[in-house]
């Protein structure tokens, strides 16, 4: 399947989302960036989100006014691997990595739109629930066809957008080295080197 909904973004920024079948460009505001002159780490989860539920409610049926059930939030993460900053903007693809009984887990890798190169990965995990009990409910059968074409194939590794970095948990364990990590969140070459030793 080849990726939809991006518009116009860069031919660089499509190529590296391979694997994702849908992708969404998402602009960068003014505000957005902060003190350290790159777009702010909380930016990523909102567009995260943000996108995510856009595309359910575009091609899922998601009905966020009034709908018998209502997806909430139960875990998300971000992992960070450069910055991006205002203008720029940032083309983020959707992909299902576990489609369940009620729970969906989404994983998204965020490009920067000027050159491809991949800023960020994130995961998110949906749990729908009934809008007034808050009790867990079985997707629709509107939304599972809608989302079985994000799910990652059979044999495909589902978490390939989460291991980006082998020495990560490493340099995690080494203060010396987190500190030392650059504005953006990821470690550089130095720290990797570091962990390593």
């Amino acid at each position: 399947m080849g990726l939809a909904g991006c518009g116009s973004a860069s031919v660089a920024a499509m190529i590296s989302l391979e694997g994702y079948p849908y992708a969404q460009l998402v602009p960068t505001r003014w505000n957005d960036n902060d003190v350290y002159g790159h777009v702010n780490n909380t930016v990523h989860h909102l567009a995260m989100d943000t996108v995510i539920n856009a595309w359910m409610i575009e091609h899922a049926g998601l009905d966020i006014a009034a709908g018998a059930a209502v997806g909430l939030c139960v875990e998300s993460g971000c992992r960070y691997l450069a910055a991006v900053t205002y203008p720029d903007a940032m083309v983020l693809g959707l992909r299902i990595s576990r489609l369940g009984t009620s729970s969906v887990h989404w994983q998204v890798a965020m490009n920067r739109e000027s050159d491809g190169e991949r800023i960020a990965e994130g995961t998110f995990v949906h749990v729908f629930v009934e809008r007034t009990t808050r009790r867990p409910t079985s997707l629709t059968s509107t939304m599972r066809v809608a989302m079985e074409p994000l799910v990652v194939p059979a044999g495909v590794d589902p978490l390939p957008a989460l291991t980006g970095h082998a020495d990560s948990g490493r340099i995690l364990k080494d203060k010396q080295v987190s500190a030392s990590w650059n504005g953006c969140g990821a470690p550089t070459e130095g720290d990797r080197h570091r962990a390593q030793s």
